[in-house]
């Protein structure tokens, strides 16, 4: 029960950590006429690599199955969500190098996630067999 609570929490703080994340880029890559440095793409980058953080710990604390491939659904959607919007925007005028390494991270968070929750289903399915 302890751990379901501690996964829980950690899935949520890193929802949270996610969301402000997203805000911050929003805000860095808006129509307002502020050019953004390397600071705020690290800064940006740090935010989202403990979001990333907490929703790896929470993977490993879940114990069901059935959560993690709801997870794994969840994260694919997020994934194909993301990488859409990341290659239409690939045309525009203001996509450079600076805007895709604002925008990559956002894509490959999921994919890392969905690619450690299988694995965990596959690692825990060996156990107990």
């Amino acid at each position: 029960m302890k751990n379901i609570k501690s996964s829980n929490f950690l899935f949520i703080l890193g929802v949270f950590i996610l969301v402000s994340a997203y805000l911050i880029q929003l805000v860095i890559t808006s129509d307002i006429p502020v050019i953004f440095s390397i600071s705020e793409a690290i800064f940006l980058q740090l935010v989202l690599f403990i979001s990333t953080v907490l929703f790896i710990f929470a993977s490993i604390l879940l114990s069901k199955k059935s959560t993690r491939y709801v997870v794994i659904a969840m994260f694919t959607l997020i994934f194909v969500v993301t990488l859409s919007s990341f290659l239409t925007d690939t045309d525009a005028e203001y996509f450079t190098v600076s805007y895709a390494l604002l925008t990559l991270p956002f894509v490959l968070q999921p994919l890392l996630l969905v690619l450690l929750n299988g694995f965990l289903i596959i690692k825990f399915r060996k156990v107990t067999e």
